[in-house]
């Protein structure tokens, strides 16, 4: 599996490809496209209420995915040594013309956010990047999306997913995990 890490302002970055066979993400992006998303995410800034697409998913039905046996794997090699409770998950469902604002997930520095991009094909022209920020606000890492590529980040990282292009005819889909850490 191609991987890569990065560090920004200490706190850990790690990205790995081909997490799970392309016709299990196919599958799941499927799943995603027809489930019924819900406009009930809130980020904020500067005074600005942006609300975004999502997919709930309960935490009890997404551990018991294997999407989700094949990240927790990755977490541990990545954070070897921790433990992580699941807090939260869900899918993003971005498209043309969203608007998705910085944020950090949570304060705490041993809380971890895994994202799976989830489409059987993305074209680069179409965007979508992940963009991290250093805690001083620029950014300075661009994850691009690409089928079945995993992200885990310390959650304390602001980031902030950007929308596809108008090129891109389908919808930018984000599984994510939210989870707390028992410290390192």
């Amino acid at each position: 599996m191609p991987r890569y890490d990065f560090r920004i302002d200490g706190r850990q970055l790690f990205v790995i490809d081909d997490v799970l066979p392309p016709a299990r993400i196919g599958n799941l992006a499927t799943f995603f496209d027809f489930a019924e998303a819900r406009r009930v995410e809130s980020d904020s800034a500067g005074g600005i209420d942006a609300r975004s697409w999502i997919v709930p998913l309960e935490n009890d039905v997404a551990s018991r995915q294997p999407y989700y046996d094949a990240i927790l794997r990755e977490i541990s090699t990545s954070f070897a040594g921790e433990t992580f409770t699941l807090k939260r998950a869900y899918c993003n469902v971005v498209s043309f013309g969203d608007i998705l604002l910085p944020h950090r997930d949570s304060s705490a520095d041993s809380d971890v956010t895994a994202l799976l991009f989830v489409a059987e094909t993305w074209d680069r022209a179409w965007g979508g990047e992940t963009i991290f920020y250093n805690d001083a606000g620029d950014a300075v890492h661009a994850v691009s999306p690409r089928p079945g590529r995993l992200v885990l980040f310390r959650s304390a990282i602001e980031h902030r997913g950007t929308p596809p292009s108008r090129l891109c005819t389908q919808t930018r889909l984000t599984l994510a995990l939210k989870l707390t850490g028992s410290g390192r």
